[in-house]
């Protein structure tokens, strides 16, 4: 996940700049991001991924020809619906299947857009001098 945090643009000027960026999955993240995502501050958009592809013969009967793969689809859509009814920006990438193709074109395009959003306003997306400076070690004493 990629934040932009940012303390300087492209020109020196402090402009203290960045995206927030969670990853959630399925019910688990319901409670705790769901519920701001829908009744919290409107400065933010979400990205649903779904795999339409159950994985074959490691898909998880839960019902009678109902499977895992059929309660997350119906976690997308509840969650998706729940965001419109409140008027909050989401887009919805639809994959056939997930392997290492579709997995390396996600990145590539996740990848793309911070590059172009970075250049869009004046960013060095790979310039990274806060990630550097928790990776110094230290000595407290």
């Amino acid at each position: 996940m990629e934040s932009l945090g940012k303390e300087k643009d492209l020109k020196g000027k402090t402009v203290n700049h960045g995206l927030t960026v969670y990853g959630s999955k399925g019910s688990t993240d319901q409670h705790s991001i769901g519920q701001q995502l829908r009744d919290g501050p409107d400065d933010f958009f979400v990205v649903f991924i779904e795999v339409l592809k159950d994985r074959e013969n490691h898909s998880i009967e839960v019902e009678p020809e109902v499977t895992s793969g059929d309660f997350l689809q119906g976690f997308l859509l509840g969650t998706r619906n729940a965001l419109f009814q409140k008027g909050r920006a989401s887009l919805t990438i639809s994959l056939e299947e997930l392997n290492s193709q579709t997995l390396g074109a996600l990145i590539a395009l996740f990848e793309r857009a911070v590059g172009l959003y970075a250049n869009l306003i004046g960013l060095n997306a790979y310039h990274q001098p806060g990630v550097e400076a928790g990776k110094s070690p230290r000595v407290i004493n």
